[in-house]
């Protein structure tokens, strides 16, 4: 006797594995890394026409860091979610002209 089990399977040519196929299978997910991060800030900072220096002036005022380099992974991705916001308060807090601000309006 074979079993009750062979009897689920009989005449069948796959087995309860094989039939798992590309559906079924998921590739993981890329976890970002600080450079992902901060990639994502400079080009945001490039497309709000922002600088180095404005760049190093929220780093060192959100993180008392000097430079990018010295960012843990939790604040890069920090700095990646909130930089428009950052971008807006460095704005307001330099006092920048009305045509300055209206660059940041479009957010």
């Amino acid at each position: 006797m074979i079993g009750v089990a062979a009897d689920v399977y009989r005449g069948r040519m796959d087995s309860k594995y094989s039939n798992r196929g590309a559906a079924a299978y998921q590739a993981p997910k890329k976890v970002p890394t600080k450079d992902d991060y901060l990639r994502e800030v400079a080009a945001e900072a490039k497309k709000q026409h922002l600088g180095g220096k404005e760049v190093q002036y929220i780093l060192r005022t959100r993180y008392q860091k000097s430079a990018s380099s010295e960012l843990t992974l939790e604040e890069a991705s920090d700095l990646a979610a909130n930089f428009i916001q950052y971008a807006v308060t460095y704005i307001n807090e330099m006092g920048m002209n009305e045509d300055d601000n209206k660059l940041m309006e479009g957010v």
